[in-house]
């Protein structure tokens, strides 16, 4: 399975109402640093 944009973007909104658990707000804020990255290449 590829890692896209789209996908990547699906997996935050899916673990965003879990932020309080620290696995959760760890995933939600790496996958953002990656979206970010994406960006720039």
């Amino acid at each position: 399975m590829m890692l896209t944009r789209h996908l990547l973007q699906q997996k935050i909104t899916l673990l965003e109402p879990f932020y309080e658990d620290q696995t959760a707000a760890f995933a939600v804020s790496v996958a953002r640093e990656l979206l970010l990255y994406m960006d720039k290449n």
